[in-house]
This record gives C-alpha cells, sequence and structure tokens, in this order.
C-alpha cells in the first residue's frame, strides 16, 4: 500500500528535506535547538496537565532517544520535570514559560518563511494547507495550541521522515543532501542547476551544503554525467535502491498509524506535493 502513496514520489525526498533544513535553521535561530527537539518542546506545550515521560518516548521514538532531548530542552530551561498529574507515580514534562515564548517565536518565524520562500502562495493556499495541518493533528489525536500554525503532530512527521531518509542514505555511503540531489535530477530529468539546488536544500545538521561538493561527490561515483549533470544508468538504480529502503523503514510507522491518520496524512502530502514539488 505504501508504494501506492505519496511517500513513493521522489519530489517528496526534495520537497520535505528542504523543508526541514529551513525550519531547523529556524528553530536553531528562535531557540538555539534543532527541529527534532523543538517538535519535542511543541509536543510538551500542547500538554497542558503534562507530557509523561513514557508518552513522551513513543511519540517520538522514530527521532530519538527522549533522555537526548530533554537534557537539550531542559538545559535551556525551556521545559521542566514534575509529577505527572494523572500519576503521581509518574513523572511527566511540561514547558516553562521560556519554552512558550520561544516556541512562539519559532512559530511565526516558520510561517514567515514559509511564506516568503515560496512567493506562488496565496492566502486560499496557506488557509488550506493550515487546515490540512490541523486536520492531520486531530486525527492523531492531539491538541494543537490555539494560534500556532505548525502542531507538534507536523512537525513530528516531518522530523521522522529526515530522519528516515538520512538513515536509507547512510545505508549508500550518502547524506541527505546527496540523494536530494539525485532525486531533483530523477523527479525532473533534467539537468539540476546549483541555484535550484540551493533552492531546495540549504543547509545540513546546521552547515551550509555546496552545490558544487554535492555535484562532485555523485560524479566521482558515477552517478551522474560530468557534463550535463544528468543521472546515469547507475545512478537511477541507486536512486531506486534508495526509495525501496526510504520506504521500508517508513513501513512501521505507517502500519502503526490508525486509517484517519495515514488518510489525512496521505492528503496532506498530496497537497504538499501540489504546491511545492516542481
Amino acid at each position: 500500500m505504501i508504494s501506492r502513496t505519496p511517500l513513493a514520489n521522489k519530489g517528496l525526498v526534495l520537497v520535505l528535506c528542504r523543508t526541514h533544513a529551513q525550519l531547523d535553521s529556524l528553530c536553531r535561530s528562535a531557540c538555539d535547538i534543532g527541529l527534532e527537539s523543538c517538535a519535542v518542546l511543541a509536543d510538551i506545550a500542547e500538554h497542558s496537565d503534562g507530557l509523561a515521560v513514557k508518552n513522551a518516548q513513543r511519540r517520538h521514538r522514530a527521532t530519538g532517544d527522549i533522555s537526548h532531548f530533554e537534557h537539550v530542552l531542559r538545559e535551556r530551561e525551556l521545559v521542566s520535570l514534575v509529577r505527572y498529574a494523572h500519576d503521581r507515580r509518574a513523572l511527566a514534562y511540561v514547558a516553562t514559560s521560556k519554552g512558550t515564548e520561544r516556541l512562539a517565536l519559532a512559530d511565526h518565524l516558520m510561517g514567515q518563511r514559509l511564506v516568503s520562500a515560496n512567493s506562488g502562495l496565496t492566502e486560499e493556499s496557506v488557509d488550506k494547507l493550515v487546515d490540512l495541518f490541523y486536520g492531520y493533528a486531530e486525527a492523531c489525536g492531539d491538541h494543537p495550541v490555539d494560534g500556532c500554525l505548525f502542531p507538534s503532530a507536523v512537525l513530528r512527521a516531518l522530523a521522522a521522515y529526515r530522519q528516515a531518509v538520512m538513515v536509507a542514505a547512510a545505508r549508500f555511503g550518502m547524506t541527505s543532501a546527496n540523494v536530494s540531489l539525485l532525486a531533483m535530477m530523477s523527479d525532473w530529468r533534467s539537468v539540476a542547476s546549483e541555484q535550484s539546488f540551493a533552492w531546495h536544500t540549504m543547509r545540513e545538521n546546521g552547515v551550509e551544503v555546496a552545490f558544487d561538493a554535492q555535484a562532485a561527490f555523485l560524479q566521482e561515483r558515477g552517478l551522474v554525467e560530468d557534463d550535463e549533470l544528468r543521472l546515469t544508468e547507475a545512478g537511477k538504480q541507486r536512486m531506486t535502491a534508495f526509495m525501496h529502503r526510504l520506504l521500508t523503514l517508513l513501513a512501521p510507522q505507517v502500519e502503526d498509524a490508525s486509517p484517519q491518520e495515514f488518510a489525512a496524512l496521505i492528503e496532506l502530502l498530496q497537497y504538499v506535493l501540489y504546491l511545492f514539488a516542481w
């Protein structure tokens, strides 16, 4: 079933890796934390009576160990650890006032970036995108903070997808930037340019990604032709193998989703591809 969904679209690799890079950069500017930690902070903020530690681990297991996120967030005084209101024997995370303020700033900056980086967006298309964000969050059983543009469910899904891309790419000795460039050439079936690559994948793990370095890497491995940067037969096979590995990694998450959650996710991804894949 997963192979017949937008998750199998090579263009989605390009769009979501680009989106992750943009939002990750803004989270670091506003909160001094990456997107994955920001997703945890948003999730905690949505639980006004606290998010139980065991529940946080389950909800964010696709992106890392909750103890790492706890260390990052508590060190920056964005969350605190308290007794869980619904079970005094358990511990829970609550957002501090500083955490709530920084999260609101990050959400504001991410919203501004979404619009400014995509000049073709209309007010109507932004409204529909936000409706789909909230529809997905509600299908996940979440309760987004009023006025928030990016519910934690959306950030969790984006972080989990990027994590799967990184793991799948590493299987073939590549990075997410490498496969983004391969996806660009594979999806467009045309010559990739430095300008278009910079637009789609600007940063990786907080570091600027250079187009020429990525192109040289792929050329050295015989995945693209030297003259026009078109995919070679080996490049096409590598992209196919990567997509197969990526879908294998995503399959357990899809299987764990309820029918309502899966349907809402597919509707959201279809609209994302419609808006941003070019």
